[in-house]
């Protein structure tokens, strides 16, 4: 008698978020929260003030951000977000921020830093 096979169980899981690249070309990124344009953030572009402020006002050093960012961590969202409103002129606590990813749209910029 031949042994039967289980078949493979399915798997039911959610997709993980696509990452940003993680070779050393800057990241250029243009976000996007509930429709709502929020600007353009550049890796290249935050500055020592910003990256202070953000420890300040979240916990996150800038690499815990940086990676953060492209591991499309909660934490590292909600300083995205804060930071962006925050060059608006905005004020807003980052650890009150609360949405769902699919509101949040990241699209690639191209670098104005490289030559086509």
């Amino acid at each position: 008698m031949a042994a039967r096979q289980l078949e493979q169980p399915i798997k039911l899981e959610t997709p993980e978020p696509e990452p940003l690249d993680d070779d050393d070309a800057p990241k250029v990124i243009r976000v996007t929260l509930k429709g709502e344009d929020l600007g353009i953030f550049s890796d290249r572009r935050l500055t020592t003030s910003e990256s202070i402020l953000m420890k300040q006002r979240t916990g996150l050093t800038t690499k815990q951000f940086l990676e953060g960012v492209g591991e499309m961590d909660g934490e590292a969202m909600n300083a995205l977000v804060w930071l962006l409103k925050h060059r608006k002129g905005e004020t807003v606590d980052p650890r009150k921020l609360d949405f769902e990813y699919g509101d949040l749209h990241l699209e690639r910029e191209p670098d104005p830093t490289r030559r086509s």
